[in-house]
């Protein structure tokens, strides 16, 4: 019967190709095992090619020395090429426990066995228990259809073909091969919230209701990833249709984003954020909500979704990217005539000239301005934006805050404290590449200009 269920898995569920190279996690318990066994039977008739990754975490002592020595005989006995990778010293980071840190890094060194194998498929032994128990922690946490799918049979390269075998079938299968898996003893307490659910929790259920309930928690399993799958389908559609690439980050308009159903909207930052950020798992609901609301009420904002993702609320545009840091705060005097360098490299030139050798007009924004140098203040600074900076744009009827005109001319956040701003003693002359200052305006009665030129870095030729 097992080998009839793994079979159609493969078939029913696209598993594997013919001909493909397919990794196996071999951790040398009964799943991973079975696994091993039931890919070795079919391994001929589909053409496939075998590879074992055996992870040796040093946890239980001298057990997992004979776990690994387990692995290396079976690997021999199904003629499966091996990997062992040593772990040594293994320590949970800030904030994990000790399983958490070992998942991360099990699925860490998979994928790159995979990439040095050129392997096709990741295989892992996940049963039907295991989705079962998945399914109860994250209900436990208050998960959405993604959590309680719980753990699909497949999700890029990662392949699950025991999720509707249970471990009672595997544990017989093996039985009757004579073969005898090693166990973890750690999973025999209940210091874990999954152990706690396995030992205790569904057998306190199955006899308080006097039914089984795995079948059906199985079932609803499933109904929540067909779910999921349908709401990735079409979040990856509008994102097809509306996100921009911008260098190294994704861009939406945010009307659009948030006038889709609220399940929609949710499922699209998180395949977004995947997208921008690398999140193989996706991201907390709160996390989800803080994106969210960066679309109420039209201001600028920001929200770190993970130490590589931010996203940024920018005018119309939601962006998801790297974090952008604001730049230093900087004062650099400009010698009238003379020259300046700014921190990031750029160069700002300034000269006089006699009106009449002012002959071409110069549009009112860009890298050049002219300004009536009678109506100048020296001495000349150019530094970084202030709280509170005011001024009169030319051409404005009344003062206005640098930080709603940079809003206005929809300036990313992002890029706005790396805007230089030419000052004299009465204030802001011009907001380089943004506007002058109207008080400084070239008039009629003009007869000295000065002339100012922005000349960015070298490397920065669009900015």
């Amino acid at each position: 019967m097992i080998r009839s269920d793994f079979a159609r898995a493969l078939d029913e569920k696209a598993l594997v190709r013919p001909g493909e190279t397919v990794l196996l996690a071999l951790s040398g318990g009964p799943d991973s095992t079975a696994l091993a066994h039931l890919f070795a039977e079919v391994r001929a008739g589909r053409r496939l090619r075998l590879r074992a990754l055996h992870l040796n975490y040093g946890l239980r002592g001298a057990e997992s020395d004979e776990d690994e020595r387990f692995v290396r005989a079976l690997s021999a006995t199904l003629d499966i090429s091996l990997g062992v990778r040593i772990i040594r010293p293994f320590e949970a980071g800030h904030g994990e426990s000790l399983q958490m840190a070992a998942r991360r890094v099990r699925y860490a060194m998979l994928d790159e066995e995979a990439a040095r194998e050129k392997a096709d498929r990741i295989a892992t032994g996940h049963t039907r228990d295991d989705r079962i128990e998945t399914l109860l922690i994250n209900l436990l946490r208050g998960a959405g259809p993604r959590g309680l799918g719980a753990i699909p049979h497949r999700r890029g390269k990662l392949i699950r073909p025991l999720l509707d075998i249970s471990r009672e079938e595997i544990s017989a299968y093996l039985a009757g091969m004579g073969v005898v898996p090693r166990i973890d003893r750690s999973n025999l307490e209940t210091d874990y919230d999954r152990n706690k659910i396995r030992l205790e929790l569904l057998p306190f259920a199955e006899n308080l209701l006097g039914r089984p309930v795995r079948d059906a928690l199985a079932r609803s399993a499933d109904i929540f990833s067909e779910i999921e799958g349908f709401l990735e389908e079409e979040a990856d559609r509008w994102i097809a249709r509306h996100a921009r690439e911008e260098e190294d980050s994704l861009s939406v308009p945010a009307a659009a984003l948030a006038a889709l159903p609220l399940a929609l909207a949710r499922q699209t930052v998180r395949a977004l954020a995947r997208r921008a950020g690398g999140f193989p798992e996706g991201i907390r609901f709160e996390r989800t909500e803080s994106v969210l609301a960066l679309l109420g009420d039209g201001r600028s904002g920001r929200t770190m979704l993970s130490e590589e993702c931010e996203v940024r609320r920018e005018g119309e545009a939601l962006r998801f990217g790297p974090p952008v840091s604001d730049a230093a705060p900087f004062r650099v005097p400009l010698p009238i005539p003379g020259a300046a360098r700014l921190p990031d490299g750029s160069r700002v030139l300034c000269r006089m000239l006699a009106r009449e050798e002012a002959r071409e007009d110069l549009p009112r924004e860009g890298r050049r301005a002219r300004l009536d140098f009678g109506r100048v203040r020296p001495p000349l600074l150019l530094r970084s934006r202030l709280p509170g900076d005011r001024f009169r744009p030319l051409g404005a009827p009344g003062g206005k805050k640098l930080q709603d005109l940079l809003v206005d001319r929809k300036i990313p956040r992002s890029e706005r404290s790396r805007i230089p701003v030419l000052c004299d003693s009465e204030g802001i002359l011009w907001v380089i590449g943004i506007a002058i200052a109207d008080r400084a305006k070239v008039a009629e009665s003009t007869r000295r200009i000065l002339e100012v030129a922005f000349c960015p870095p070298p490397d920065d030729t669009n900015r």
